[in-house]
């Protein structure tokens, strides 16, 4: 490896990375110090040797912060990775100084990455154990040396193709090992769980400093993590690093009256709002994971949380006693966490504190009212702070809320809504009111023990309309059915009344799958008209569930047979009616 010896007087990442992790945050004062500097150097009184050491330290400083730390700390782990494998390959310097357009030398780099790889899979230990290392984990840290050497203008991007073959190389060996591994994605939290929850006794984690502030801080945090569609990093904080610019303060809500009217937060607004419910919050998300200048999404589309929300959680309400509990002047509201600690000082409220909070929450409601006794291990598997991100977009969907809205909800910026006009608030909050109280239906991966929360059953992907097994409507042979009694009756009254669109099973007109079952589509479904005493007595017109906008139309309906179902009975559909209309 003579011709790979370092010519550089830089033969570790070591200091690079620890220059980049532990980077000044630049608050006022740094960039005080950085302003009385140049006063200072306009003035001549800055030598050339400072001159230049402060402008290195300026560019290292800047640079540093287009990554996070997080991401600091992963290419972190991979170096301690590579060096070692370096050290025991015996290398004399772990960067790579080399030409690139001598085909000897790239020969001799792609052979080294191959032995790092295949160090890898039996240095790290696994989920599984030694030698279980996956793809993924090869790929990435092989990809992050490649970033690192970038970083000191070393070009070894040319082993990316190695690279991607190596890591599929290592996926198939796995599969033959152990069998493929399906990727276990976490659920979602329910409305149902969130009524269980509020039924515990919450004093084991009610704190000593303020028993009821930290119930009132936790209750609207979790609430306000589903109904705003928060991440963990949104909302609570892993260090003590709060920041009045990146982070949740009391600035970061408004208070509104439903006629769209800011009030100012004085106890005597609050107040009133708390007595009268005529109101709602507006909140603002912190800087993110999709929008780390806070300019984007979080800017865009702030949450709406309504106080007359007729559910079994109110998020806006929860958070409005929180501020009459926590009173702050209008003027300081900037410089205070939304979600404090009491017993940590009032500090913004941890993440590892939050979690343990929750997995107790679940871990409780489990024993106590399924009688199951799940590890704590068990919880983490099916369940995150992720789980309220997931339950609250499905819950929006459970409701009819559009595409357009459940990303604004979300702050999801493809295809999302450019302006948010009146009408789009006034529309928000309807969808916010009925996503508190839904009882919608999860697709989870969860254990076959698992209870079986209402609308959480282990379904196909999709939302559905669903009936009790004694509510199905009977079958005649002319194509007509009778309609039972209450409540199916109540139901299709209710979904024609607010014209709720729900989703129908369609069978495709060709082609079966291996098993024989017909091949079949989604279709979105709203009933047009409802006659009980009629010999059809439901009218459904069908749009495409891909662009609910779009009608069905009669070139479509060719595809598919005119038959529909729900997941639990069939409904036999005429050719009468409108185009994209049927009769049932």
């Amino acid at each position: 490896m003579s011709a790979l010896a370092a010519v550089d007087p830089i033969t570790s990442f070591a200091p690079l990375i620890a220059a980049n992790k532990d980077r000044v945050p630049y608050t006022k004062e740094e960039h005080d110090r950085l302003r009385a500097f140049h006063k200072k150097m306009d003035q001549g009184g800055v030598s050339r040797e400072e001159f230049s050491t402060m402008l290195d330290e300026v560019s290292d400083q800047t640079k540093a912060h287009g990554l996070s730390v997080g991401t600091w700390s992963n290419y972190g782990t991979a170096a301690k990775h590579w060096a070692r494998f370096c050290t025991r390959n015996g290398m004399v310097s772990e960067i790579l100084f080399v030409d690139t357009s001598q085909r000897e030398e790239r020969c001799q780099i792609r052979h080294l990455f191959n032995r790092f790889m295949a160090y890898l899979i039996l240095e790290i230990r696994a989920k599984e154990g030694f030698g279980m290392t996956t793809s993924s984990t090869l790929s990435s840290y092989a990809g992050q040396i490649i970033s690192l050497h970038q970083m000191v203008d070393v070009d070894l991007s040319f082993l990316s193709i190695d690279i991607k073959r190596f890591a599929h190389g290592r996926a198939k060996q796995l599969v033959e090992l152990r069998g493929p591994r399906w990727k276990r994605k976490k659920n979602g939290f329910t409305i149902q769980q969130f009524a269980e929850w509020e039924r515990l006794n919450w004093s084991p984690y009610a704190g000593s400093a303020d028993p009821e502030g930290r119930c009132l801080t936790l209750r609207a945090l979790y609430q306000c993590m589903f109904a705003c569609h928060w991440r963990r990093s949104d909302s609570t904080m892993k260090k003590d690093n709060w920041s009045t610019h990146l982070n949740l303060s009391r600035a970061s809500v408004r208070w509104f009256t439903l006629d769209h009217r800011e009030l100012a937060p004085t106890v005597e607004n609050l107040v009133w709002l708390k007595s009268t419910r005529q109101g709602y919050a507006r909140v603002r998300s912190p800087p993110g994971k999709s929008d780390q200048l806070g300019d984007g999404s979080s800017a865009r589309f702030p949450s709406l949380l309504p106080l007359d929300a007729p559910g079994v959680i109110q998020p806006g309400l929860q958070l409005l006693l929180l501020e009459l509990h926590y009173v702050i002047p209008e003027s300081d509201r900037a410089l205070y966490p939304l979600f404090t600690d009491p017993d940590r000082n009032w500090m913004a409220m941890r993440t590892d504190d939050f979690d343990k909070f929750i997995m107790w929450l679940l871990k409780e409601s489990l024993s106590r009212f399924h009688g199951q006794a799940w590890s704590v291990q068990q919880i983490k598997d099916s369940y995150s702070l992720h789980s309220f991100r997931i339950g609250a977009t499905c819950a929006l969907r459970s409701v009819g809320a559009p595409k357009a809205v459940r990303m604004m909800a979300g702050r999801w910026l493809s295809e999302a809504i450019d302006e948010y006009n009146r009408e789009e608030v006034e529309e928000m909050l309807a969808y916010m009111r009925r996503q508190q109280s839904a009882r919608c239906q999860l697709v989870n991966g969860q254990p076959e023990d698992m209870p079986e929360y209402p609308g959480a059953r282990n379904l196909a992907v999709g939302e559905y309309f669903q009936v009790e097994d004694h509510e199905l409507p009977v079958m005649q042979t002319s194509g007509h059915w009778s309609i039972p009694t209450s409540p199916l009756v109540d139901e299709i009254q209710r979904l024609y009344d607010q014209k709720e669109m729900f989703q129908l099973l369609v069978d495709a007109q060709k082609g079966v799958t291996k098993a024989g079952v017909p091949v079949q589509r989604w279709v979105q479904a709203t009933i047009v008209s409802f006659n009980p005493g009629d010999a059809n007595p439901i009218r459904l017109q069908f749009t495409q569930r891909s662009r609910p906008d779009e009608l069905i139309s009669w070139t479509q309906w060719a595809t598919y047979k005119l038959r529909v179902k729900d997941h639990r009975g069939t409904w036999m559909a005429s050719k009468g009616g409108m185009r994209s209309d049927c009769t049932v």
